[in-house]
């Protein structure tokens, strides 16, 4: 959804689409060319890095809400 939110749309008015934050993954070059159109370019090295933060998030989300679990049920177990 944050690649949808944050993309660069400009095939419409002739120019090319740019989806990835903060960098660009993915290139739909698009518009009106005299010569062959160019087919999309792909970096799967800015995607890598554009998913490392979110990787990172759930991961310590994860660990933080096995915490969270682990002692209220020990506190429950005591009493």
């Amino acid at each position: 959804m944050v690649v949808t939110l944050t993309a660069k749309i400009e095939r419409p008015v002739d120019g090319n689409d740019g989806y990835g934050f903060p960098l660009i993954f993915l290139t739909q070059y698009g518009g009106k060319v005299a010569g062959p159109l160019r087919p999309s370019d792909f970096n799967f090295l800015n995607l890598l890095i554009d998913l490392l933060p979110v990787i990172i998030l759930a991961i310590l989300l994860e660990r933080a809400g096995a915490t969270i679990v682990e002692k209220v049920r020990s506190k429950f177990t005591t009493q």
